[in-house]
């Protein structure tokens, strides 16, 4: 079994924060970031 110090050690944690800065750069770069229902 792995063992972790920090919890960003752990690779889905990490594939996590990869997948929200992509959602992210998707949204201020479209019109999406015009829909506020959507952002929230």
């Amino acid at each position: 079994m792995a063992s972790f110090q920090r919890f960003e050690e752990i690779q889905a944690w990490q594939l996590a924060r990869e997948i929200a800065l992509d959602v992210w750069q998707l949204i201020e770069q479209t019109p999406l970031g015009n829909d506020f229902a959507l952002r929230n």
